[in-house]
Parts: C-alpha cells; sequence; structure tokens
C-alpha cells in the first residue's frame, strides 16, 4: 500500500511539473493541471484505505490473539492436545499453529506463572499477525 500512495505522489509531482513547464501549450498545461488533481485525489483515497486496512488487521490480530491466548489456557489447565486441536483444525491456521506452539510449551504449576506465559503467548500472537499483514 506504501508502494502504491508512493507512486500516485510521484505521477502527481511529475504532471505538476509538466503543468508548469514553460510550454505555450495551454490544452496540454490543462491536461497536467487535472491530471494532478485526479492524482492527487487517488492519494487521498489510497490514504483512506489503508486506514480501514490498518484498522481491519488490528481487530482481526486482536481475535488471532485472543485464541491464541485460549489455547495457551487451555494448555496449562491439562486440556488434552488432541481435543483442542479437534477445535483448532476447524479454524484453519493460524490456530493450528497456536495449538502447536501451546503444546510444545511445558505446564506451569503456579497461576501466576500460568497467567504471565498465557498473557505472553498472547501478545507474540498478535505481534505475528501485525508482522504478516504488514506491507
Amino acid at each position: 500500500m506504501r508502494m502504491i500512495l508512493a507512486a500516485t505522489a510521484f505521477v502527481a509531482i511529475l504532471l505538476s511539473a509538466c503543468a508548469n513547464a514553460g510550454d505555450d501549450n495551454v490544452a496540454a498545461r490543462a491536461a497536467a493541471a487535472r491530471a494532478t488533481a485526479s492524482a492527487n485525489e487517488a492519494a487521498v483515497e489510497a490514504q483512506k484505505a489503508i486506514e480501514i486496512l490498518r484498522a481491519s488487521t488490528a481487530e482481526l490480530c486482536l481475535g488471532e490473539s485472543t485464541a491464541a491466548e485460549r489455547i495457551m489456557t487451555a494448555r496449562q489447565a491439562g486440556v488434552a492436545m488432541s481435543t483442542v486441536m479437534a477445535v483448532a483444525t476447524k479454524q484453519g491456521e493460524p490456530y493450528i499453529g497456536f495449538v502447536r506452539a501451546a503444546y510444545e510449551t511445558p505446564r506451569l504449576s503456579t497461576d501466576a506463572a500460568k497467567e504471565l506465559v498465557e498473557g505472553e503467548f498472547r501478545d507474540s500472537a498478535y505481534s505475528t499477525c501485525l508482522k504478516r499483514w504488514e506491507s
């Protein structure tokens, strides 16, 4: 998305330069001015699309990280991996990966340690999700 925005801005600059050139061709300058205005509008629309995508990505990643935390909570509670995996396979990736990673983590004995590992697992899933959707 950043590349689209940069390309649109570059085109707008080039067209603006054409419109301001010393050429006496009034029609060409007018066409360049219209194209510049159109490119600027496209840049604004591209920026709006990027903002919508970011908000959607944050929402998606929040859902994934919440699922990851619940999977780790099940792991720490001693729920069988096969039980958790049966649910995760219905959802597909990345949930299957969360189950695999959670069950590679040892079960902990204290509630405080369990809460810590669950929170770290949640935050790691969120970070990984954001990286996956970055351009």
